[in-house]
């Protein structure tokens, strides 16, 4: 556990922003890429319980709309990203991105208002290991690199 921490404390100093926030967003990261490797979610989930302005969730629905909890942390003041998981087994589920005061936005110069309250987020449908990578499609671009 302590060599988990240090590493996770090694990898969020290179991030830019509050030492909570770089280090919710590391760990949010592995968990991420640990739905593969059940046995790294467990060592995660305990030093996220660490973090200082961590919450837990308790009843969420996936962007797949299964039923679960999560964790969060507030990003900013308009934002709270929350990790979601399944109750019974504590499986990864996806991502949920909760706003939390309205927040006025001008991408391309077009300006509107995400709402208080708008959730968008991603869900983990699956995971499959493979022995090999895939053949590349015969209609990929190929690209010849003078070195």
């Amino acid at each position: 556990m302590t060599a988990l921490r240090a590493r996770i404390e090694k990898v969020a100093a290179q991030q830019a922003g509050p030492r909570r926030l770089r280090l919710w967003l590391t760990i949010s990261d592995l968990i991420q890429k640990s739905a593969a490797r059940p046995s790294l979610a467990s060592p995660l989930f305990e030093v996220a319980a660490g973090l200082e302005g961590i919450s837990l969730i308790p009843d969420v629905t996936d962007a797949a709309g299964r039923p679960g909890m999560a964790v969060g942390m507030a990003e900013d003041e308009t934002m709270r990203s929350e990790l979601v998981f399944d109750k019974q087994t504590y499986h990864y589920l996806g991502t949920r991105y909760v706003t939390t005061k309205d927040k006025t936005q001008s991408p391309g110069g077009h300006t509107y208002v995400v709402p208080k309250g708008t959730v968008t987020g991603s869900a983990l449908l699956g995971v499959e290991a493979a022995d090999a990578m895939p053949e590349p499609s015969p209609d990929a671009s190929r690209l010849k690199i003078p070195c």
